[in-house]
């Protein structure tokens, strides 16, 4: 299938502008936000693999900067959308099933392409990597 440049430019332009840059702020936050931005430009080259296995890690990287590195990676998910003594769980139920969405397609990049490649197009990508952007931004907003 030919693709004009044209239509090339523009795809890319509305790539690019729905995924803005990410400030998550000082010191150890700028890892994930420098993460992100690889991330971003993975999607933004059509790197859809490679997109979802950064946005895994990035996730992975702020639960665990967040809850602490000794929880397993199955538990970090949970433990953020338990409520904290007194308070509000870390991530709301919708981010919560997003962090899920992510760390499942994190998963079916690295151990199975030819599934990923059918279940998660250009828009599916997309859709994890400003999922990936709505957890970073609500957990850095928490004190």
């Amino acid at each position: 299938m030919l693709v004009s440049w044209s239509s090339y430019c523009r795809v890319s332009c509305l790539k690019h502008r729905r995924c803005k840059s990410l400030d998550l702020g000082p010191s150890r936050e700028k890892v994930c936000s420098v993460i992100f931005e690889k991330a971003h430009s993975c999607y933004f080259y059509g790197l859809n693999r490679a997109c979802a296995v950064l946005c895994r890690a990035i996730l992975e990287t702020a639960l665990k900067e967040k809850l602490g590195a000794d929880n397993l990676w199955n538990e970090l998910i949970e433990i953020a959308g338990q409520a904290a003594e007194g308070g509000t769980p870390l991530l709301d139920h919708e981010r919560i099933e997003a962090a899920k969405k992510v760390y499942r397609a994190g998963n079916l990049a690295v151990h199975d392409e030819e599934q990923f490649d059918v279940r998660y197009r250009d828009v599916a990508v997309e859709a994890l990597l400003l999922d990936m952007r709505k957890i970073l931004e609500d957990l850095y907003s928490v004190p």
